[in-house]
């Protein structure tokens, strides 16, 4: 028997997507990927605010950037308590997401191509590796430690 055009491929498909994926985020709190996870489910089991509250919620902390456009380009992650986001100046920044303390930022190289962005998303180190940030930005590809902010070799 042969796989082979369309009902092979069907096939194939269905028989991937049955095995399975990378696993979801590990825990509810983090989000490090557009999406939340690697099946985007954009869901969060987090429950601490729901219908009775959203009215109450206010703004917490704002931060501020130098460049002279206005938003974000990119959705920010978020990973081992660390709000990660793109700024439209370009720097890479993590935050502290209950005081928005900013506790590292990078600035990718941007002089091919200046405020040119596809986005962040995370990944959890293996074997001991940190956890990353892959950042692509001025049409280079940057693996960020996740907790240092710098850019990892390997």
């Amino acid at each position: 028997m042969t796989l082979s055009g369309r009902g092979g491929f069907l096939f194939l498909a269905i028989v991937a997507m049955a095995c399975g994926g990378r696993k979801d985020a590990s825990s509810p709190s983090e989000w490090p990927t557009f999406g939340h996870d690697a099946s985007n489910n954009k869901f969060s089991q987090l429950t601490s605010i729901d219908t009775s509250n959203v009215i109450q919620l206010s703004e917490a902390w704002r931060i501020e950037d130098t460049a002279d456009v206005a938003g974000l380009y990119v959705n920010p992650v978020m990973i081992n308590n660390r709000l990660i986001g793109l700024m439209p100046s370009s720097h890479l920044v993590a935050m502290d997401p209950a005081t928005g303390k900013v506790l590292w930022s990078f600035k990718p190289d941007t002089s091919s191509i200046p405020n040119w962005s596809k986005g962040i998303t995370g990944h959890a180190g293996t074997n001991g590796a940190p956890d990353r940030i892959f950042l692509i930005s001025g049409g280079l590809l940057y693996s960020i430690n996740a907790a240092t902010g710098k850019v990892m070799e390997n």
